[in-house]
């Protein structure tokens, strides 16, 4: 259980971060009527689970799958780049 505790105590984070978006609608447009690009700024909250030089692997869910194994899952794993990272807050908290 205490390594269970460590990596939810230790990893719960608020991420603010910049995704790709599609500046259009899909379909055939006259180029200079395309607007302007807007950045698409996106906050996950969420347990890091993995991180290496370049990116940062979320879950926003975890469970305890075999108490007896000290087993978890994870459900909704997302991989952030570091380079669309604009802020990351570290959320305190104990079980």
């Amino acid at each position: 259980m205490s390594e269970r505790k460590d990596l939810i105590e230790k990893n719960l984070f608020i991420i603010k971060w910049v995704d790709s978006s599609y500046p259009s609608n899909s379909q055939w447009e006259l180029i200079n009527e395309i607007e302007e690009p807007e950045q698409m700024i996106c906050i996950s909250v969420g347990f890091i689970l993995k991180e290496t030089k370049s990116d940062v692997i979320m879950m926003p869910h975890i469970t305890s799958v075999n108490k007896e194994r000290n087993e978890m899952c994870a459900c909704g794993l997302m991989t952030i780049p570091k380079v669309a990272i604009l802020k990351r807050t570290k959320i305190k908290f104990k079980l």
